[in-house]
């Protein structure tokens, strides 16, 4: 089943913690430079499709069989603390599936896909930085994938709605 808003962390293990302390290690370099200023990233956490290697089979189902589903089972969004390494699971999903997430302007909301276990498309899900107040946008029988905030407070994302395929292969596009 599906953990939301009793945001799990875990403290950083030993490994973390001197790779933290080495000034030449690449993340300690993007903290003094590009990244100066950034504290956490979010990013999810879904297993591989096993039985195709395209990357794009991620979503839907396959043209010549509805019920063979491109998408794996199994799913976290977690919350990185990169300069603690504190790890905070979000939303945690056994049979379910998360993707795309982008975090608001403020920093308040995170914006990803999200197909719960049991459902076969991925709808658009807001979801409070905490891990709280879990809130879907879109529904339908379609994938909606890939969303992003827009700076007007508006939402763009693609979807399977257009019924179109990969021109060599099996899986189903999205089109904006």
């Amino acid at each position: 089943g599906e953990t939301l808003g009793a945001a799990t962390s875990t403290k950083p293990t030993s490994a973390a913690i001197s790779a933290k302390a080495n000034p030449d290690s690449l993340l300690a370099r993007f903290l003094s430079r590009q990244m100066r200023g950034v504290e956490e990233i979010v990013f999810a956490a879904r297993a591989l499709n096993p039985t195709d290697g395209h990357w794009y089979a991620n979503f839907g189902y396959y043209s010549h069989d509805p019920d063979r589903k491109a998408y794996a089972k199994g799913t976290k969004l977690y919350r990185l603390n990169l300069r603690t390494r504190e790890l905070t699971v979000l939303l945690k999903d056994e049979t379910g599936g998360v993707r795309d997430p982008q975090v608001s302007y403020d920093g308040k909301k995170i914006l990803f896909s999200y197909r719960p276990g049991g459902a076969e498309q991925y709808h658009l899900c807001e979801i409070n930085s905490d891990g709280t107040g879990l809130k879907q946008i879109t529904s339908g029988p379609f994938d909606d994938i890939e969303p992003s905030y827009l700076p007007d407070g508006g939402i763009i994302f693609v979807s399977s709605r257009c019924k179109r395929w990969v021109n060599c292969w099996l899986t189903q596009v999205a089109v904006l």
